[in-house]
């Protein structure tokens, strides 16, 4: 089975690219500053799923034009204020996001890797329940 096609917005740490490249054909942001709504959209462009952190704003306009091969949003943040979850639900794509990101304590280096793969795990759940396995 082909690997899912993941669109990654930022870069993570090695562990955690490691992990993505493992599971998923990346498509990541070559720039260190946000995709533009229209770079976003064209990255999705047959992609599978969007991996995406508050500095990625989806809004009601994105959900109208986003690729159908688009089936499920991770976002690395404690709340999803940055994506019109309407939008989401009206094209019925579910949204994961990690509500303990900001929990961990800053003096532990591994927590906000662990908070990352929880995101990833969600990504990787949801294509085992819905495809088999990536």
């Amino acid at each position: 089975m082909t690997k899912p096609v993941l669109v990654v917005t930022t870069r993570y740490p090695k562990e955690v690219e490691d992990r993505i490249d493992r599971d998923y054909s990346a498509r990541r942001n070559p720039n260190r500053f946000p995709f533009s709504q229209e770079e976003m959209l064209s990255a999705a462009e047959g992609a599978d799923a969007l991996f995406i952190t508050p500095a990625d704003r989806l809004d009601a306009r994105f959900f109208q034009k986003v690729s159908p091969t688009v089936k499920v949003i991770a976002t690395y943040s404690v709340g999803f204020e940055h994506i019109d979850l309407q939008g989401a639900a009206h094209r019925n794509i579910p949204v994961a996001y990690t509500p303990a990101v900001n929990s961990a304590r800053p003096t532990s280096p591994c927590c906000s890797c662990w908070v990352r793969r929880v995101a990833l795990t969600k990504l990787r759940s949801w294509f085992e329940r819905e495809r088999g396995s990536p």
